[in-house]
Formats: structure tokens, C-alpha cells, sequence
């Protein structure tokens, strides 16, 4: 018999070369990037990352002004979460989780579409995974945005009208309760990309039965409720700025088992 595939999540390293600069001698700097598109499509030879251009980052500032058509390197996958477990290679494997509970925000969204393309990889990614390394288990969402700058609402919309349409009611699909925090607007008012904004971005989501939207941040009452709908063992995977990790995972540590139940990404 053939080996299967071992299922993961994975990421991309962008060569930015940028010239001379601080980060070290050579005339490039490297960042990674999560794909919201599939290994197959990596495989077809196309890739979608969502990247945030940021004024004054290096990286991001020398990629926006880069011309349509030019070259940009990116390295071959590499592993980020094993799966089922949602643990970095090296992690104990301590339980196959019952549930997986999602604590992004901002540019950590991207993860979101590669943790849901494993409830079905023989049609999402083109590969054959053993059913118990499939995650046919309840996925629920708690997902914090800057109201002005939300990415991949549509997507998530989606996501949720996939549980909710789910006729056998079994959690194996989509994201099964969403819960969306809205913060203020950036101070000076001028969204990111104004030209792309959507007369009412949170149209679909208002529309779904599974999905709440509240303009709050991020608190540890709110984490508590959300992680006591879970059947447990329940894996947490937070995803975000490094502040927001660093809050989500303070409110979340007094609720898990331990601290090794939580995954932590930087986005």
C-alpha cells in the first residue's frame, strides 16, 4: 500500500529585495506568508496571499510598488500546523481534538481557509487523508476586525452558510458559530483601500443564522463563553498581532487544561 499524505497547514517565505538595510548584510529581507489559496493550486502554479501593505514596512512598502508582471520569490511550502492536532511540528501530539475553537484577527484570518480546507481534502486539496485526520469536528469562530478594514468577509460568509446548510446537521462543515468584533475605525478616518470598500461589507453575515456581529474587542468573558460551547479535548488556535495574542492567550490560559491546548501564530 502507498503512503498517504501526512496532512499539515503550511506557509511561504517571500524574498523581498529591497537593497541595502538594517536587517542584515545581504540586499534582500524575508517574510512569511500564508496562503489563502490550496497546495493543488500551488501545484497548478498559482498562489493567493493576502498581504497587508504597511507605510513603513519594509517589505510590504517594496512589494506595493513592485509592477504587475515582474518576478517575486517565494520559497517551497513549508509546514506550519500538523493536522488533525493543530500543533507546529515538534509539538507533542497529546489529543485529537473534539472541537477547534479560532481566535484570529486582522491578517491572521488567512489561516482560516487552509484549517477548513481539511474537513474535506479529497475534493479542497486534491489528497487522500484517513478520515480520523480529517476535521469533522464542530470549528467555531471568534474573529476580530478593524471596521474599516476587514479582509476576507465574503469567504467567511460562505464558510458560514456551509454549517448552516450542513442538512445532516453533523458540525462537518464550515465554521459552526461565528462570533465578529468590530473595533473603531483607524483615527484619521481614511480606510486602507477606499476604492475596494463594499457598500456593506457585512451584508452576507448579517444574513446568517450562525453568525453575530458585535462592535466590542476581544475580552476574557467573551473567550469563555465562546470556549464553553466546545466539546472537549478542544484545540485552540490563536492567530493574530503579537498584542492580540498576547491578550488572547492570558484570557484563554485560565480556561484550558493547559497551557500546551492553546496554539499560538504570529500573523
Amino acid at each position: 500500500r502507498g503512503r498517504m499524505i501526512a496532512p499539515v497547514t503550511w506557509h511561504t517565505t517571500l524574498l523581498a529585495e529591497v537593497g541595502a538595510n538594517a536587517e542584515g548584510p545581504l540586499p534582500w529581507i524575508e517574510r512569511d506568508y500564508t496562503p489563502v489559496s490550496t497546495a493543488h493550486d500551488w501545484e497548478q502554479g498559482r498562489v493567493e496571499l493576502v498581504v497587508k501593505i504597511y507605510e513603513n514596512g519594509l517589505a510590504t512598502s517594496w512589494l506595493a510598488k513592485v509592477p504587475v508582471g515582474a518576478t517575486v520569490w517565494l520559497s517551497r511550502p513549508v509546514e506550519t500546523l500538523r493536522v488533525p492536532y493543530l500543533v507546529a511540528d515538534g509539538m507533542a501530539y497529546k489529543f485529537r481534538p473534539a472541537s477547534v475553537l479560532l481566535v484570529l484577527a486582522g491578517t491572521g484570518v488567512v489561516a482560516l481557509p487552509q484549517v477548513l480546507a481539511h474537513r474535506d481534502p479529497s475534493h479542497k486539496l486534491r489528497i487522500s487523508t484517513a478520515r480520523r485526520d480529517q476535521l469533522k469536528v464542530p470549528i467555531d469562530l471568534v474573529l476580530s476586525f478593524r471596521e474599516d478594514d476587514a479582509l476576507l468577509v465574503e469567504d467567511v460568509a460562505t464558510f458560514c452558510r456551509e454549517a448552516a446548510d450542513d442538512a445532516q446537521g453533523e458540525a462537518a462543515t464550515g465554521v459552526r458559530n461565528l462570533e465578529l468584533l468590530l473595533t473603531p475605525a483607524a483615527a484619521d478616518g481614511r480606510p486602507p483601500y477606499p476604492e475596494a470598500a463594499a457598500p456593506d461589507a457585512f451584508a452576507a453575515l448579517n444574513a446568517s443564522q450562525n453568525a453575530t456581529i458585535t462592535r466590542a474587542r476581544l475580552d476574557a468573558p467573551r473567550l469563555a463563553e465562546a470556549y464553553a460551547r466546545m466539546p472537549q479535548p478542544c484545540r485552540v488556535v490563536v492567530s493574530g498581532p503579537d498584542a492580540f495574542n498576547r491578550a488572547a492567550r492570558a484570557a484563554l490560559i485560565g480556561l484550558v487544561e493547559e497551557e500546551d491546548d492553546l496554539t499560538l501564530l504570529s500573523a
